[in-house]
């Protein structure tokens, strides 16, 4: 069984690639999340998680979710990232998680895909989008084909390990999210047509309608859904996103 969580497309897109070439039947974490559902039963006892890597780490809402979930003894996982920067060091925090719910781990790989984090960085232009894809799309098979058979992957380390780097990301992933993950600073502005796209695409419940405009509730996990799915660009980031190429990858 592969589970996603995506929040513009990317995790998506690679786990549907893997789910199409190894046969797994494939689950939206984030339907979940949103519908207060848990893991569905998985006869085989085989996870692949697919998630973005959030302040070069596996994503905290990803990690609770696993840590919430059951899973039957023997069962086994892969952990495949998604970053557009440095993929940090994930790779402790996922042995960490497994080894506490009793998860044998096959292995973790990391894809380098467009960047949707706009609040601190730019989208590459198209070209440079497609290109990044295309590298990417080459490079899954192999792993397909290992969880197809359910083998070990060669383990590649998700970013610069030792006591110093992994203690640097450690403090830098707190940071994050103590003083950056916050949704105080979106906004919207008079282009806003109350579709209300931005409330259904958010995985935690965090926005509402308020008078036929969002309102953020303070649980947001910056997964940029929100704000790369509106369709007249009318949520913004405070002045940090304010004409800034948004990202979405559909399918």
């Amino acid at each position: 069984m592969i589970v996603y969580f995506s929040g513009t497309g990317n995790s998506r897109h690679i786990a549907k690639n893997i789910a199409n070439i190894s046969q797994q039947s494939i689950v939206n974490m984030g339907e979940l999340l949103k519908n207060g559902k848990s893991l569905p039963e998985n006869p085989s006892n085989l996870y692949v998680f697919v998630a973005p890597m959030y302040a070069w780490k596996l994503p905290r809402v990803v990690e609770n979710f696993i840590r919430r979930a059951n899973f039957s003894k023997g069962s086994k996982a892969y952990f495949i990232l998604t970053a557009g920067l440095a993929s940090g060091n994930a790779n402790k925090g996922i042995y960490a998680l497994c080894a506490e719910k009793g998860l044998e781990c096959l292995g973790c790989a990391c894809f380098t895909m467009p960047g949707n984090y706009i609040v601190l960085h730019i989208v590459p232009n198209p070209d440079k989008q497609k290109q990044m894809i295309a590298e990417a799309d080459k490079a899954i098979k192999p792993l397909a084909d290992a969880i197809a058979q359910a083998k070990p992957f060669d383990d590649v380390p998700a970013g610069p390990t030792g006591f110093l780097s992994n203690t640097i990301i450690d403090s830098m992933n707190n940071l994050f999210y103590r003083f950056i993950f916050k949704d105080k600073k979106f906004c919207v502005n008079d282009n806003c047509i109350s579709c209300g796209i931005c409330e259904k695409a958010c995985a935690l419940n965090n926005i509402k309608l308020v008078e036929g405009k969002p309102k953020w509730l303070g649980k947001c996990v910056h997964c940029m859904a929100c704000i790369s799915l509106c369709p007249k660009q009318a949520i913004n980031y405070g002045k940090r996103t304010i004409k800034k190429r948004r990202y979405f990858l559909n399918g």
